[in-house]
């Protein structure tokens, strides 16, 4: 036990004196805090630039009800506001205050299952407003997902096309398609502004995420490379006089020490940068480094495989550049391939930078 403790230290020591080792650490600190700064620093511009859309109910029927609780929840650039009554909000939107103001008339929910419901739905603009058409997708977005089920499903009873009961299959291939990545999504966003909040104690899916998946790249390079530095060793017969489970002990500390460095530089940068922002969030903290050590432990055993896999340094090096290559395209950093290759939504999971990007 006292060998592996001098292990741990000197490994941990050694990690220091690599140049390359330090480079990585010092671009994952700066990356870590400017995604801190950018995630949560934002929230304060996401209210200022957010366009303001009311909405009105001019009864209380129950699909007019659900349509305005998912509106007011909805986390973009586009915010919309719920009035009592068209007056008020007409008020708002000649002061300026909104861009437009979308009333659902009486009966929605009945006008909807009877099929009733062209021009059913009372838009009032600003004649400057250029972005209705995406403020539009967003109602209906919200729209179907609460009144498709019930249409298809009417639909089904009225046309005959089966005879045995078969709601809930049609349920279950309505949601496939309407949350599945075969189904093209319009996500209105604004450079520079994210989907976050103080409170959430997560990094959201956003441009920020370019950020932390870049971190999480690093922490995974990290690893991989001290993979490399193990099977250097064995090839200078570092381990021949010691036992198998002692030289396997090494094989794990040689790759799980510099992640785990990487992730917990990375946690005190996200950190810092949340606490210049916001102040302080020791829960977060917690939960970063928490996260760190799962994706730290993953990288490991990816980084024992490959060396088990290589044998060789100079074939893992080689290997190095397509497997990183791989992982950028798969995980959902700079592109989200799920969208257009379904398969990648299964190789993306094999990479132990996806966990960092979406934790548990």
């Amino acid at each position: 036990m006292n060998k592996i403790y001098t292990w741990l230290a000197v490994l941990t020591k050694n990690q220091f004196k690599k140049p390359m080792f330090m480079f990585i650490l010092v671009i994952a600190a700066i990356l870590s805090v400017f995604c801190g700064l950018e995630d949560y620093g934002s929230s304060d511009r996401d209210n200022e630039s957010a366009y303001n859309v009311g909405i009105v109910a001019l009864d209380g029927n129950a699909l007019s009800l659900k349509m305005a609780d998912a509106l007011l929840a909805y986390n973009g650039t586009v915010r919309f506001i719920e009035y009592k009554n068209e007056e008020d909000a007409v008020k708002d939107l000649l002061s300026s205050e909104l861009i437009a103001v979308m009333v659902m008339p009486e009966h929605f929910d009945i006008r909807m299952q009877s099929g009733d419901y062209f021009h059913c739905v009372k838009v009032i603009k600003q004649p400057s407003n250029i972005i209705q058409l995406a403020v539009n997708e967003i109602f209906y977005a919200e729209l179907i997902k609460l009144a498709g089920k019930d249409l298809i499903q009417q639909y089904a009873d009225e046309t005959g096309l089966f005879t045995d009961d078969i709601s809930g299959e049609l349920e279950s291939y309505y949601d496939e398609y309407v949350n599945g990545d075969n189904t093209f999504h319009l996500i209105f966003t604004e450079y520079e502004t994210y989907e976050s909040g103080t409170n959430n104690n997560t990094i959201s899916d956003s441009a920020s995420s370019v950020l932390i998946g870049m971190v999480a790249t690093l922490i995974y390079l990290a690893g991989l490379m001290g993979g490399i530095v193990f099977l250097r060793d064995c090839e200078k017969n570092a381990f021949v006089i010691y036992k198998k489970s002692t030289a396997f002990i090494a094989r794990v500390l040689y790759s799980f020490i510099p992640a785990l460095i990487i992730s917990i530089v990375a946690a005190l940068g996200i950190t810092f940068g949340i606490t210049f922002a916001n102040g302080f969030d020791l829960s977060f903290l917690v939960k970063q480094f928490a996260i760190g050590l799962f994706v730290s432990v993953l990288t490991s055993l990816t980084s024992i495989l490959l060396t088990y896999i290589c044998r060789k340094s100079s074939i893992m090096i080689a290997t190095l550049p397509m497997i990183l290559l791989i992982c950028l395209f798969a995980c959902p950093i700079f592109i989200n391939t799920a969208a257009y290759i379904p398969a990648a939504r299964y190789i993306r999971m094999i990479f132990a930078p996806y966990y960092y990007i979406h934790p548990f």
